[in-house]
């Protein structure tokens, strides 16, 4: 499961995008990404292997706002990727 601060919107066909390194990317949907860094190595091991994970938003008092899944895509071009969407990027 991955835990994130809640935001104003629900997220609209969101998806993860994994570069099978150390990066990973939250779509929520089509305007906002949300950039994951620092995720421990058992973590990323595991996600290679998995198809969706499942996602909480949480609010600063720790309650749950949301929870839903999105899909694992593997693409290793993410980080170039990602440097050409930088204004979306949370």
């Amino acid at each position: 499961m991955l835990i994130i601060l809640s935001r104003t919107e629900s997220p609209y066909n969101p998806f993860i995008v994994y570069d099978n390194k150390k990066l990973l990317a939250l779509f929520r949907d089509k305007n906002e990404i949300v950039k994951l860094t620092y995720i421990p190595k058992k973590v990323l091991k595991i996600l290679r292997d998995a198809n969706e994970i499942s996602i909480t938003e949480m609010d600063y008092d720790n309650v749950p706002i949301r929870q839903y899944r999105a899909k694992i895509i593997i693409d290793n071009k993410l980080k170039r990727k990602l440097k050409k969407e930088v204004k979306y990027i949370c």
